[in-house]
């Protein structure tokens, strides 16, 4: 057990040596739900609703979507690519934590640290347009926030696996970045990140019907928004955590032929 402490220690200090660039890109992160409010409140101007949403509605979702993707995006990918790569890893062969395990608690540490960076700057945006009226804020049911916390946990485990995978995938293919690129493109479009499903065509919204994105982003951002929960929220829950339980099997057995397949050269 003090070896994980250890390792959170080190990594909640690494956390504040780098705290000035990890609020640039949580400002960065944040600044297109300005922009995006902008562009909508343009749009709503003639219109009380589009596609069942009022510009409230809209707003609301937005900011949603920054607290779940601040709570469980994963960006740990690069770095590891690049450790694989260039034979950095083998130090992990010999301790008695095992990479992913090092992996995951860094993420998390990282994770909890950058949070706690993104409530100031989020809060001040949701200020703005709380009076501006933009946005209503108030008190989250219990229910609903056991649910919404649930839905994280999955999210994060979900993005987890998914990143995991680029770094699996660098133990055969030198450029393995480029999977991570395609990974944030295709969990940018179908996840509901840059717009509600609702607002998509209907054979994009039937192709996201078969993928794990929208109930692991947008089901829990509509949750947060609307503060409702229906059956359908519990049928999009259940397909996220048979995704994630399918992902953690073949991100294990992957792991297994990677370390087999793994070879490095001293210098």
């Amino acid at each position: 057990m003090k070896k994980w402490f250890a390792l959170c220690r080190l990594e909640i200090i690494r956390s504040l040596e780098w705290r000035v660039e990890t609020l640039l890109w949580v400002i960065l992160d944040i600044f297109p739900t300005l922009v995006f409010a902008v562009v909508w409140f343009a749009i709503f101007r003639d219109k009380p609703t589009i596609a069942n949403f009022s510009f409230s509605q809209l707003v609301g979702y937005y900011l949603a979507i920054q607290v779940i993707l601040a709570m469980t995006e994963n960006h740990f990918d690069e770095r590891w690519v690049e450790s694989v790569r260039y034979g950095k890893i083998d130090q992990y062969f010999i301790k008695p934590m095992p990479m992913p395990s090092v992996i995951l608690l860094q993420s998390l540490v990282r994770k909890f640290m950058a949070f706690l960076l993104f409530l100031l700057p989020f809060s001040v945006v949701v200020s703005v347009f709380s009076s501006l009226g933009y946005v209503r804020v108030g008190f989250i049911p219990l229910p609903v926030l056991l649910t919404i916390l649930l839905f994280m946990i999955f999210t994060f485990a979900l993005s987890f696996c998914l990143t995991f995978f680029v770094v699996l995938a660098s133990f055969w293919i030198e450029e393995a970045n480029s999977f991570g690129h395609f990974r944030w493109l295709v969990t940018s479009i179908f996840s509901g990140a840059l717009a509600p499903l609702a607002f998509y065509p209907k054979w994009l919204q039937q192709i996201s019907k078969y993928l794990p994105f929208q109930y692991a982003t947008a089901t829990p951002a509509l949750l947060i928004s609307k503060q409702q929960i229906d059956q359908e929220v519990f049928h999009d829950l259940a397909i996220l955590v048979l995704y994630v339980v399918i992902f953690m099997f073949l991100a294990n057995f992957f792991w297994n032929k990677a370390i087999r397949k793994y070879t490095s050269a001293g210098g």
